[in-house]
């Protein structure tokens, strides 16, 4: 609603099919969720809601501004926002430099710069899809689970992966008959 972009009826093909992957991939089993299951569902899902917000947002300003200015803009709001969790949470300060230079290696990294990259492509890209596309992260963080931490998910979790991963996949290929996008108006001199 803010950008003036709208869901046409051919984006319940791809969003419907991404909340049930979701949900299976959320819950061990969907039929029978456990509160824990629910619980971390839930979290996912509010997760995912800010993080649209802010990709709305983001491409609100991209309007006015680059998409480099926009990045910052982001990475330096969450920063704050995290430090701020963490004296909220009364999380404990990191155990050494050598620990702190490497997490901070990683937030620039895997935090400003795939910002960066991510307003780029956000510049052509309908925020609507970019929103729906953003299940990736659930999808990598189930493989995490499994390739790092040897947590193997239940044949109804890959099932909800596979069908996730097909929507994202499958988002590039019709945008324009998933959303329409209003045409910027040309100021007249």
């Amino acid at each position: 609603m803010i950008l003036g972009e709208r869901a046409r009826r051919r984006f319940a093909l791809y969003f419907v099919p991404a909340l049930v992957g979701a949900w299976l991939m959320g819950v061990r089993h969907p039929l029978d969720p456990t509160v824990h299951g629910l619980k971390t569902t839930l979290y996912a899902l509010g997760a995912a809601a800010l993080w649209a917000l802010g990709t709305v947002l983001g491409r609100y300003l991209a309007r006015d501004m680059r998409f480099e200015h926009v990045a910052t803009l982001r990475f330096a709001f969450g920063l704050a926002g995290s430090a701020a969790a963490l004296l909220v949470l009364g999380a404990p300060a990191f155990a050494s430099a050598h620990d702190t230079f490497w997490i901070g290696v990683l937030a620039l990294v895997t935090g400003f710069l795939a910002l960066g990259l991510y307003y780029y492509g956000l510049q052509r890209t309908p925020a609507v899809a970019a929103t729906l596309a953003e299940l990736a992260f659930p999808v990598s963080a189930t493989l995490v689970l499994y390739f790092k931490f040897g947590q193997a998910p239940t044949h109804v979790q890959w099932v909800g992966l596979a069908l996730t991963s097909l929507v994202v996949a499958m988002l590039p290929a019709r945008p324009r008959d998933t959303v329409e996008v209003p045409v910027p108006a040309v100021a007249s001199a």
